[in-house]
């Protein structure tokens, strides 16, 4: 149980900790503490690219059965129906959110190389969210079950 809840801590504040980081820098911190903590930003958005992608590109999942995730446990709403290696609204929507605030530290940080990727990749993330997430006669973004056929009707805010 203990590795459960820290996995789902884990994956749930991944893009908050971006997020986080930016607000201590804009606090007072400065660019020393980005300095500080960008290489482990951009280790864990590199391990979303590298183990939690689903096609079409820039749509993510919480996980795959091979790291121990079941219908059992899924980071989010209950009331979501989860299968394993589904494309997550919630999930991608952190992602992106993610991309969107190291962005920000790489530029503030003169990485304009790294703030180029992450905007391009935040400009994957939105297109591929449009295109297969958002269901216009429902007017609202949805998973899309395992095989990525057709959309799980199950709203929820997160």
């Amino acid at each position: 149980m203990r590795r459960g809840l820290l996995t789902a801590l884990y994956l749930t504040t991944m893009a908050g900790i971006a997020w986080a980081a930016w607000r201590v820098h804009e606090a007072g911190a400065g660019t020393d503490f980005l300095r500080e903590v960008y290489p482990g930003l951009q280790r864990s958005y590199a391990h979303w690219w590298d183990t939690k992608a689903v096609a079409p590109a820039g749509l993510f999942t919480w996980g795959f059965a091979d790291e121990g995730f079941t219908k059992g446990f899924r980071p989010g709403m209950d009331n979501l129906p989860w299968g394993v290696g589904q494309a997550a609204a919630d999930a991608t929507g952190f992602v992106a959110l993610s991309a969107r605030y190291l962005e920000k530290i790489a530029g503030a940080l003169g990485d304009t190389e790294g703030a180029t990727r992450y905007a391009a990749d935040l400009a994957t993330i939105a297109a591929a969210v449009n295109a297969g997430l958002w269901d216009e006669g429902a007017g609202f973004y949805f998973d899309r079950d395992t095989g990525g056929r057709s959309f799980i009707l199950t709203k929820s805010y997160s």
